[in-house]
């Protein structure tokens, strides 16, 4: 197995930024939306059935509000309110960062680019007088 240098992946990350795009960003954005769904519908069936047990969530129970308010009227508070909605959070960032990364990197192999290739060197427009 090689072991990438920290250099190479310092222009690695460089190459990456430079060519992020619109359609990266939409891209991404798409994903964070459907990641947020998805792990918020996760975990509130985690926090409903470690709470009110597996018949509750067949039966229907689920959350109607950011408060915590449940749909049978209850009031969910504390850690397990607090762990649907940060849980959710921290599920979607890395995803969010993960698929942002990878749309930019599609968009650079699609253009015909790779990590590896040396930067193109960039004509000054100006020419300071000294």
């Amino acid at each position: 197995m090689r072991l990438v240098k920290l250099s190479k992946l310092k222009s690695y990350a460089e190459t990456l930024g430079e060519s992020v795009g619109f359609f990266s960003g939409i891209g991404a954005i798409f994903v964070a939306v459907v990641v947020s769904s998805l792990s918020f519908d996760f975990l509130q069936y985690l926090v409903i059935c470690h709470n009110y047990g597996h018949e509750a969530w067949v039966n229907g129970l689920h959350f109607v509000s950011k408060w915590g308010d449940l749909s049978n009227g209850d009031v969910l508070s504390g850690w397990p309110c607090f762990t649907v909605f940060m849980g959710s959070f921290f599920l979607t960032a890395p995803c969010f960062v993960g698929s942002l990364w990878l749309f930019s990197y599609i968009g650079m192999r699609l253009r015909g680019r790779r990590l590896s290739d040396p930067k193109p060197k960039t004509k000054k427009k100006w020419k300071t007088i000294g």
